[in-house]
């Protein structure tokens, strides 16, 4: 699958800025929005259980706006590698801590 600037445009209006394009070395290619902080603490039980790939799976589906939804498992390559690259949209600051 692939994008037009014009459906670009169009996704961006519907969906705000902040939309990603991620694309496997396969040619597979969907458009994600950034996950809101509601969603990331929802899946945050993943997290803390270990699953890590079911994590990133529910994410990637859940900020899914347009593109591969890999309905087939014979697509589970595909989907681990793009739902891999959901941390890289996650925004975060970095803090530190000081001894007072």
């Amino acid at each position: 699958m692939s994008f037009t600037k014009e459906k670009i445009a169009d996704l961006k209006v519907k969906h705000g800025e902040n939309l990603f394009i991620i694309k496997s070395d396969s040619g597979a290619q969907s458009i994600v929005r950034k996950p809101t902080l509601k969603e990331l603490e929802a899946l945050q039980g993943l997290l803390s259980s270990g699953q890590l790939m079911t994590y990133n799976i529910a994410l990637y589906r859940t900020c899914l706006v347009e593109g591969d939804k890999f309905e087939d498992e014979k697509n589970y390559k595909d989907l681990v590698g793009m739902s891999g690259k959901m941390a890289e949209i996650i925004e975060v600051a970095t803090a530190s801590v000081e001894k007072l």
